[in-house]
């Protein structure tokens, strides 16, 4: 029973981010520190670097020593997600939920993003689920499984879903020519 697991292992075992984040009115430093208490700097910074997050980070005033605001209000709702999605890195938990987590990226951050999650899943034998509407997101992930009013109606790889020429297929051409996407280009570079 879930009762009978221990707390601690358990958000030692089990992240999740949400598309909402949580930040805290301090540091950069301390809001991806956050969940991991006794963090170094270098550990910091290459959470942060796999969360494309370090680049705008060294550009703002105070660096890493930034303060982000109530609520994370000193910084855009994307640069709120690479610090929540650093956090996580620095975590690095066996398995991962991500809900709409990158919705606010652009298309070619939340891409390089996502190659990352899903390299490190298969390198470190993780388990991540993701949950969005852009299917961009998912296209390099093992195993996809679109839902339709409620049910899965098809399953497979992305390239396998291409193939198939149903409801996955149609929506993906749709986002991503609404978002003016080279889609056959960008996901053979994912998939």
């Amino acid at each position: 029973a879930l009762s009978d697991i221990d707390i601690k292992t358990y958000r030692a075992t089990v992240g999740y981010l949400t598309q909402e984040t949580m930040m805290f009115n301090m540091s950069i430093r301390d809001n991806i520190a956050f969940i991991k208490a006794g963090a170094s700097e270098s550990e910091i910074i290459a959470a942060a670097k796999k969360a494309q997050a370090d680049e705008f980070i060294i550009h703002q005033k105070d660096g890493y020593n930034t303060r982000m605001g109530d609520r994370g209000t000193n910084v855009s709702g994307g640069q709120r997600q690479r610090v929540a999605l650093a956090r996580t890195f620095l975590q690095n938990p066996k398995i991962l939920l991500l809900d709409e987590a990158t919705s606010a990226l652009d298309f070619q951050i939340e891409k390089e993003i996502m190659n990352t999650v899903f390299k490190d899943a298969r390198e470190q034998s993780k388990i991540v689920l993701v949950a969005t509407h852009r299917l961009v997101t998912v296209a390099g992930a093992d195993q996809i499984l679109f839902v339709h009013q409620g049910e899965v109606v098809e399953r497979g790889t992305h390239k396998e879903l291409m193939a198939m020429g149903g409801l996955y297929r149609d929506l993906f051409h749709f986002q991503t020519q609404a978002e003016g996407i080279d889609a056959e280009e960008d996901t053979r570079k994912i998939a």
